[in-house]
């Protein structure tokens, strides 16, 4: 895949391939916020299909 990077195109990197890919941080307030987003969706989900017998 290639982006637009400066006046040319770059193919992107993978993660592995970036100096010190592994020392790596998040924030977490953000995460949680989303991931707890994802679980009421998750959970709404699995109370309609309950309701249609799966």
């Amino acid at each position: 895949m290639y982006f637009p990077h400066g006046n040319h195109w770059a193919m992107a990197k993978y993660i592995h391939e970036y100096p010190n890919w592994t020392d790596f941080s998040w924030q977490d307030k953000a995460l949680n916020a989303v991931f707890g987003e994802v679980r009421l969706m998750q959970g709404e989900i699995l109370g309609q299909m309950n309701v249609w017998g799966f």
